[in-house]
């Protein structure tokens, strides 16, 4: 046996707590993510980001101070996290500037719960297998 499969350490930023907290809820069923802190603005973010060092920030694009602000400043003081924009908007602009930002993956809020926990793990480096 192989031992545990290793975890990977998740940031959930949205300014809408019962979003986070769900997105909580799902993702803690699942052995190989743990959910190590909730942010609701752009500044609580970052620094949750450098308390943390999480593997993985799942980033709203429309928050208080700005979803490509936090992720700018996720990159810049956790450059090891990877972050995926998870928003209400599909525009092109808007992942043009989540992309400009930082961000390697690019969700719509309607993506079903395996599209999510697929992408989490794809951008982590955790092989689908799981």
């Amino acid at each position: 046996m192989t031992g545990a499969p290793r975890q990977l350490r998740v940031l959930l930023c949205d300014d809408d707590l019962m979003i986070s907290e769900a997105l909580r809820d799902v993702l803690a069923v699942e052995p190989d993510l743990d959910v190590v802190a909730i942010g609701q603005n752009a500044d609580e973010a970052v620094s949750l980001a450098v308390e943390h060092e999480p593997d993985v920030a799942v980033v709203d694009m429309r928050m208080p101070g700005g979803g490509a602000h936090a992720v700018a400043g996720i990159r810049q003081c956790s450059p090891r996290t990877r972050v995926v924009a998870f928003t209400a908007y599909g525009d092109p602009s808007a992942r043009e500037e989540m992309r400009a930002a930082g961000a390697i993956a690019y969700l719509l809020k309607g993506v079903s719960i395996d599209e999510l926990v697929a992408t989490i793990r794809r951008v982590g480096g955790i092989s689908p297998s799981h």
